[in-house]
């Protein structure tokens, strides 16, 4: 009888190979932990038994919740993307004759993220800015997020040389991300934050920013400064981080789950949780903020430091506004065009 060959071998081979392609273990991880249904549902499975049938039964069933609710379209998107390069692995091994990808099978949609829920109401967002502005913290952190568009990552390792008071700019040029480290048996550990190159090539810009940004840099390098402040300053000195923007208590990188953390404590304390405020989410506010005031798509893109202006389009223009998608795919077509033909 013909050695059989579990699915999930290639599954796992297959997370391997994409582990070395990304530049964090974060991602690795999460992809890990997408991966952990897909696991159990093929466990038993060989490589040989799959086909198109066996395929959708399992899209069919991995696009719901135990609670019966949709995961997210992005979740589904990296499951797809996987059990895809398993099923083509199978293939070119000859496990199985034909790959049911090649015959279009679809991807499965999950629950959508429409540009309009992705920010903050303006009437939410007056009471959190008043709210904050006797916090320490984020009485800086969110007026510049919200009016810069940074990721928080971004935020977190900008450097004091980075701000240029004089020309009105901030070049970004790395993050504060989770720094994981890979156990033996293949399972995946957080220890603490370090800096990282920026997300994309595209990510590494320099941003002009409005006077009112600066002025919140220098109050917060006048609050840094205060004597009350001197213990703090000295650990930031201690660990040699005088240059960084946003340290924390301890004078070291701040981590971003820990800010996030302090954020929702301050939200149910001032009885603002109901907002549903996100950092990323005052990235989404500049964003539609910029495109009410006509900012042209493809410069807001540079801003974003998104990697394409389909990325832009597609996240920050409705569904329904099809034909502003069509006029800044059209533009970008034809400066592509000019460029290089």
């Amino acid at each position: 009888m013909e050695k059989k060959h579990y699915f999930i071998d290639l599954l796992s081979d297959v997370l391997d190979e994409r582990k070395l392609t990304y530049k964090s273990l974060r991602t690795a991880s999460w992809e890990k932990n997408v991966s952990k249904r897909t696991f159990c549902y093929f466990k038993g499975i060989y490589a040989e038994d799959i086909d198109e049938k066996l395929l959708n039964r399992f899209f069919s069933h991995i696009r719901f919740k135990d609670s019966g609710e949709l995961y997210s379209d992005k979740y589904l998107k990296a499951v797809y993307s996987i059990v895809k390069a398993a099923t083509k692995r199978a293939f070119l091994k000859g496990y199985i004759k034909s790959n049911p990808f090649e015959y279009g099978l679809a991807r499965p949609k999950g629950k959508p993220t429409m540009g309009k829920l992705r920010h903050v109401e303006n009437h939410d967002l007056k009471i959190i800015l008043k709210e904050c502005k006797n916090d320490n913290r984020f009485r800086f952190v969110l007026p510049i997020l919200l009016l810069t568009g940074l990721r928080v990552g971004e935020l977190l390792g900008l450097y004091w040389s980075d701000i240029d008071f004089d020309n009105h700019t901030i070049t970004i040029e790395r993050e504060v991300s989770d720094n994981y480290i890979e156990l033996p048996n293949g399972d995946f550990v957080k220890q603490g934050v370090r800096i990282l190159p920026p997300k994309t090539g595209s990510s590494v810009r320099t941003l002009p920013v409005s006077s009112q940004v600066l002025e919140l840099f220098r109050e917060m390098l006048a609050f840094r400064d205060l004597p009350e402040n001197a213990d703090w300053k000295k650990r930031i000195v201690d660990n040699n981080n005088l240059n960084l923007c946003f340290p924390n208590g301890a004078g070291k990188l701040t981590n971003y789950s820990t800010l996030y953390d302090s954020l929702m404590d301050f939200l149910k304390k001032k009885r603002l949780d109901c907002t549903n405020l996100s950092f990323h989410k005052l990235r989404h506010n500049y964003a539609t903020d910029l495109l009410e005031a006509g900012v042209d798509i493809a410069v807001i893109s540079q801003l974003l430091g998104h990697s394409s202006i389909e990325t832009t389009v597609n996240t920050y223009i409705a569904d329904d506004n099809l034909e502003i998608k069509k006029t800044a795919i059209k533009k970008q077509a034809k400066l592509i065009s000019k460029k290089y033909q």
